[in-house]
């Protein structure tokens, strides 16, 4: 049971995610070209994003280009981007490819369907749709996400009659869209979980696997 003393409050939602980058200008250029960004302030040496018409921007880049890149350390494992549905899915998946942007990997996690992908400076991004939650799987009450194969095919059926969709086309992220989550590596997940939960006042949503 939730404890009101220590449970941070419900209408607490995510800011924005925070990226070091080498080069400013390179990566304004992908997240405003390939992923469909918009330049919503820019300072000296950092810059905000988010969706066109958005009243803030949910994702924030600072250059420094002599930042060590450390791989695979504790951090930032990738930030997500909720777009509001399969369509809107289909549509990022199409400009990735038409530019020459490949994909890291794609799941169907029950939940969400979800396509992996790195910026220029390595940093991981997810962009993903939800299921309606009446689909979403439980077993005895409790949350069952899985790992399987997207059916990319019945993805771009959701976009093959429409037209248009080059590399040379303007192309926008669709209102609506938000920062869905954010996923860290960690040393301990013991460790994590009691921070997140006893300190912050999260609650545990489900244990799965190594995560």
């Amino acid at each position: 049971m939730t404890d009101p003393t220590t449970s941070i409050h419900p209408d607490t939602t995510l800011g924005a995610v925070h990226l070091t980058v080498a080069a400013l200008d390179r990566s304004i250029e992908f997240y405003q070209q390939t992923l469909g960004f918009q330049l919503l302030d820019r300072y000296e040496n950092s810059v905000s994003l988010g969706p066109p018409g958005a009243g803030r921007g949910f994702l924030a880049l600072t250059e420094a280009p002599s930042a060590p890149k450390v791989s695979r350390s504790t951090g930032l494992y990738h930030f997500a981007i909720l777009v509001p549905g399969r369509r809107e899915l289909a549509l990022a998946l199409r400009r990735l490819l038409v530019k020459r942007r490949q994909p890291q990997g794609f799941a169907d996690h029950g939940v969400s369907e979800a396509i992996y992908l790195a910026d220029p400076d390595d940093n991981g991004i997810e962009i993903y749709r939800d299921r309606p939650r009446t689909e979403w799987p439980f077993q005895n009450g409790s949350l069952q996400m899985v790992s399987e194969r997207l059916d990319l095919e019945g993805l771009m059926d959701e976009i093959r009659s429409e037209t248009g969709g080059s590399a040379e086309e303007p192309y926008a992220l669709a209102p609506g869209t938000i920062l869905g989550h954010i996923h860290l590596r960690v040393a301990s997940i013991p460790a994590a979980e009691s921070f997140y939960t006893k300190v912050l006042g999260f609650d545990l949503i489900q244990n799965y696997g190594s995560s």
